[in-house]
């Protein structure tokens, strides 16, 4: 039986906005995205929205919709909640 070759993974873009502080502070939104600290990300990411570069404008509001809650997730909860609700009327109450 053939192996099949793995393909080597795709070299990463670089990140826009080199050498200028908007994207300093790009990297610095990237840094917390990596720890997990998405709070930061969202306030940095806001921050730049007023970025001169585009393309770190572009960069920051891909981040930002990265960590964004997801409409389903709000969703699901609601759902959640309300057959819990109706659990605890009818069975508890």
């Amino acid at each position: 039986m053939a192996r099949k070759e793995k393909k080597a993974p795709p070299e990463p873009k670089p990140i826009p906005g080199r050498g200028t502080p908007d994207g300093d502070t790009l990297r610095e939104a990237l840094k917390a995205f990596d720890a997990g600290d998405y709070a930061a990300v969202r306030e940095i990411t806001g921050r730049l929205t007023k970025a001169e570069d585009a393309a770190v404008r572009d960069a920051a509001a891909d981040l930002a919709a990265r960590v964004a809650v997801d409409p389903i997730q709000i969703v699901v909860l609601a759902a959640c909640a309300a057959v819990l609700g109706t659990i605890i009327s009818l069975w508890v109450l």
